[in-house]
Protein backbone atom coordinates (compact mmCIF):
# COMPACT_ATOMS: atom_id res chain seq x y z
CA UNK A 1 0.00 0.00 0.00
CA UNK A 2 2.96 2.37 0.69
CA UNK A 3 3.74 2.24 -2.89
CA UNK A 4 0.34 3.20 -3.95
CA UNK A 5 0.40 5.92 -1.85
CA UNK A 6 3.83 7.06 -3.03
CA UNK A 7 2.51 6.89 -6.67
CA UNK A 8 -0.48 9.17 -5.50
CA UNK A 9 1.85 11.61 -4.17
CA UNK A 10 4.78 11.84 -7.13
CA UNK A 11 1.60 12.45 -9.19
CA UNK A 12 0.92 15.39 -7.17
CA UNK A 13 4.65 16.43 -6.68
CA UNK A 14 4.56 17.72 -10.38
CA UNK A 15 2.06 20.60 -9.08
CA UNK A 16 3.53 21.00 -5.53
CA UNK A 17 5.71 24.18 -6.82
CA UNK A 18 2.84 25.39 -8.29
CA UNK A 19 0.77 25.07 -5.56
CA UNK A 20 3.49 26.74 -3.53
CA UNK A 21 3.52 29.85 -6.55
CA UNK A 22 -0.21 29.98 -5.91
CA UNK A 23 0.15 30.53 -2.24
CA UNK A 24 2.40 33.15 -2.37
CA UNK A 25 0.53 34.81 -4.76
CA UNK A 26 -2.74 34.61 -3.02
CA UNK A 27 -1.06 36.12 -0.08
CA UNK A 28 0.35 39.00 -1.38
CA UNK A 29 -3.00 40.22 -2.84
CA UNK A 30 -4.94 39.69 0.08
CA UNK A 31 -4.86 43.51 0.28
CA UNK A 32 -8.05 42.99 2.93
CA UNK A 33 -6.45 41.52 5.37
CA UNK A 34 -9.44 38.30 4.70
CA UNK A 35 -7.69 35.20 6.38
CA UNK A 36 -9.75 33.06 3.71
CA UNK A 37 -6.97 34.26 1.26
CA UNK A 38 -4.25 32.29 2.79
CA UNK A 39 -6.04 29.17 2.88
CA UNK A 40 -7.37 29.04 -1.14
CA UNK A 41 -4.26 26.92 -1.99
CA UNK A 42 -5.89 24.17 0.69
CA UNK A 43 -9.07 23.90 -2.27
CA UNK A 44 -6.21 24.16 -4.93
CA UNK A 45 -4.45 20.61 -3.46
CA UNK A 46 -7.69 18.88 -3.80
CA UNK A 47 -8.54 19.72 -7.14
CA UNK A 48 -4.75 18.83 -8.05
CA UNK A 49 -5.12 15.24 -5.91
CA UNK A 50 -8.61 14.55 -7.89
CA UNK A 51 -6.78 14.81 -11.03
CA UNK A 52 -4.20 11.57 -10.41
CA UNK A 53 -7.58 9.98 -10.71
CA UNK A 54 -7.55 10.94 -14.36
CA UNK A 55 -4.20 9.69 -14.84
CA UNK A 56 -5.61 6.39 -13.35
CA UNK A 57 -8.38 6.20 -15.75
CA UNK A 58 -6.07 7.48 -18.77
CA UNK A 59 -3.18 5.19 -17.67
CA UNK A 60 -5.58 1.95 -17.02
CA UNK A 61 -3.90 1.62 -13.94
CA UNK A 62 -6.88 0.40 -11.45
CA UNK A 63 -6.79 -2.91 -14.55
CA UNK A 64 -3.07 -3.71 -13.31
CA UNK A 65 -2.83 -2.63 -9.68
CA UNK A 66 -6.02 -5.03 -8.44
CA UNK A 67 -3.89 -7.78 -9.30
CA UNK A 68 -1.75 -7.09 -6.07
CA UNK A 69 -2.80 -8.49 -2.86
CA UNK A 70 -5.46 -7.01 -1.53
CA UNK A 71 -5.59 -4.47 -4.42
CA UNK A 72 -8.64 -3.10 -4.20
CA UNK A 73 -8.86 -2.60 -0.40
CA UNK A 74 -5.64 -1.09 -0.93
CA UNK A 75 -6.20 0.81 -3.71
CA UNK A 76 -9.14 2.44 -1.70
CA UNK A 77 -7.16 3.03 0.87
CA UNK A 78 -4.42 4.55 -0.01
CA UNK A 79 -6.40 7.20 -1.86
CA UNK A 80 -8.20 8.13 1.10
CA UNK A 81 -4.40 8.38 3.13
CA UNK A 82 -3.35 10.14 0.20
CA UNK A 83 -5.43 12.57 0.09
CA UNK A 84 -5.33 13.91 4.04
CA UNK A 85 -1.93 13.93 3.88
CA UNK A 86 -1.88 16.30 0.84
CA UNK A 87 -4.20 17.98 2.82
CA UNK A 88 -2.09 18.55 5.86
CA UNK A 89 0.68 19.79 4.05
CA UNK A 90 -0.96 22.11 2.38
CA UNK A 91 -2.55 23.21 5.32
CA UNK A 92 0.27 23.53 7.06
CA UNK A 93 2.61 25.30 3.99
CA UNK A 94 -0.59 27.62 4.09
CA UNK A 95 -0.64 28.20 7.61
CA UNK A 96 2.67 29.19 7.90
CA UNK A 97 3.05 31.39 5.18
CA UNK A 98 -0.63 33.75 6.88
CA UNK A 99 1.87 33.64 9.89
CA UNK A 100 4.85 35.23 8.03
CA UNK A 101 2.35 37.41 6.65
CA UNK A 102 0.63 38.62 9.66
CA UNK A 103 4.14 39.34 11.15
CA UNK A 104 5.52 41.24 8.77
CA UNK A 105 2.32 43.56 8.28
CA UNK A 106 1.91 43.80 12.02
CA UNK A 107 -1.70 42.29 11.47
CA UNK A 108 -1.65 38.78 13.33
CA UNK A 109 -4.29 37.04 14.62
CA UNK A 110 -3.58 33.68 15.62
CA UNK A 111 -7.02 32.57 16.87
CA UNK A 112 -8.79 33.92 13.35
CA UNK A 113 -6.15 32.14 11.41
CA UNK A 114 -6.91 28.76 13.56
CA UNK A 115 -10.73 28.58 13.64
CA UNK A 116 -10.54 29.56 8.98
CA UNK A 117 -7.61 26.63 9.13
CA UNK A 118 -9.45 24.29 10.80
CA UNK A 119 -12.78 25.54 9.12
CA UNK A 120 -11.09 24.57 5.18
CA UNK A 121 -9.31 21.33 6.63
CA UNK A 122 -12.95 20.23 7.61
CA UNK A 123 -14.68 21.52 4.31
CA UNK A 124 -12.20 19.82 2.62
CA UNK A 125 -12.27 16.90 4.03
CA UNK A 126 -16.35 16.15 3.47
CA UNK A 127 -15.90 17.46 -0.18
CA UNK A 128 -13.18 14.66 -0.77
CA UNK A 129 -15.45 12.22 1.62
CA UNK A 130 -18.22 13.27 -0.76
CA UNK A 131 -16.53 12.91 -3.82
CA UNK A 132 -14.80 9.29 -3.45
CA UNK A 133 -17.25 7.36 -3.37
CA UNK A 134 -19.10 9.10 -6.61
CA UNK A 135 -15.58 8.58 -8.62
CA UNK A 136 -14.92 5.58 -7.45
CA UNK A 137 -18.00 4.37 -8.59
CA UNK A 138 -18.98 6.52 -11.97
CA UNK A 139 -15.40 7.88 -13.22
CA UNK A 140 -13.38 11.23 -12.77
CA UNK A 141 -15.78 13.02 -14.80
CA UNK A 142 -18.63 11.71 -13.75
CA UNK A 143 -17.91 11.95 -10.29
CA UNK A 144 -16.95 15.96 -10.75
CA UNK A 145 -20.57 16.39 -12.01
CA UNK A 146 -22.14 14.52 -9.45
CA UNK A 147 -20.51 16.43 -6.77
CA UNK A 148 -21.92 20.02 -7.75
CA UNK A 149 -24.99 19.02 -7.83
CA UNK A 150 -24.73 17.20 -4.36
CA UNK A 151 -23.03 20.33 -2.87
CA UNK A 152 -25.77 22.73 -4.32
CA UNK A 153 -28.41 20.43 -3.18
CA UNK A 154 -27.04 20.34 0.27
CA UNK A 155 -26.84 23.93 0.49
CA UNK A 156 -30.07 24.72 -0.43
CA UNK A 157 -31.31 22.32 2.36
CA UNK A 158 -28.90 24.00 5.07
CA UNK A 159 -30.26 27.42 4.15
CA UNK A 160 -34.42 26.20 4.11
CA UNK A 161 -33.62 24.57 7.60
CA UNK A 162 -31.64 27.98 9.02
CA UNK A 163 -34.22 30.31 7.05
CA UNK A 164 -37.66 28.92 8.16
CA UNK A 165 -36.54 26.29 10.88
CA UNK A 166 -33.64 27.67 12.62
CA UNK A 167 -31.54 26.52 15.67
CA UNK A 168 -32.81 27.25 19.16
CA UNK A 169 -30.04 29.57 20.94
CA UNK A 170 -28.85 26.34 23.16
CA UNK A 171 -28.59 24.13 20.70
CA UNK A 172 -26.15 27.08 18.84
CA UNK A 173 -24.27 27.71 22.44
CA UNK A 174 -23.73 24.19 22.45
CA UNK A 175 -22.27 24.40 18.86
CA UNK A 176 -20.02 27.70 19.85
CA UNK A 177 -18.45 26.19 22.84
CA UNK A 178 -17.84 22.53 21.28
CA UNK A 179 -17.52 23.07 17.67
CA UNK A 180 -13.79 21.79 17.76
CA UNK A 181 -15.21 18.64 19.00
CA UNK A 182 -18.31 18.27 17.31
CA UNK A 183 -16.72 19.05 13.65
CA UNK A 184 -13.47 16.41 14.39
CA UNK A 185 -15.87 13.56 15.58
CA UNK A 186 -18.22 14.27 12.72
CA UNK A 187 -15.76 14.39 9.92
CA UNK A 188 -13.92 11.55 11.26
CA UNK A 189 -17.09 9.34 11.48
CA UNK A 190 -17.88 11.28 7.64
CA UNK A 191 -14.18 9.95 6.52
CA UNK A 192 -14.64 6.44 7.91
CA UNK A 193 -18.77 6.05 6.62
CA UNK A 194 -17.28 7.33 3.18
CA UNK A 195 -14.41 4.87 2.80
CA UNK A 196 -16.39 1.78 4.01
CA UNK A 197 -18.80 2.94 0.80
CA UNK A 198 -16.34 3.35 -1.76
CA UNK A 199 -14.32 0.30 -0.79
CA UNK A 200 -17.85 -1.55 -1.47
CA UNK A 201 -18.15 -0.07 -4.73
CA UNK A 202 -14.70 -0.90 -5.84
CA UNK A 203 -14.80 -4.62 -4.52
CA UNK A 204 -18.21 -4.90 -6.49
CA UNK A 205 -16.93 -2.72 -9.76
CA UNK A 206 -15.63 -4.87 -12.78
CA UNK A 207 -12.91 -3.21 -15.23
Amino acid sequence: MKGLIKKDLLIIKGNFKHLILIAIIFCFLNTSNNNMFYFIPIFISVMFFLSSFSYDELNKWDSYAISFPKGRENIVKAKYISSILIISWTSLLSYLISILIGKLTNNLDIKSLNEMLFGCMISCLIVLSLILPLIFKFGSEKGRILLVVIIFGLSFIISFINKFLGLSNYLINIINNYSFYIFSIFIIIFIIISYLISKKIYKQKDF
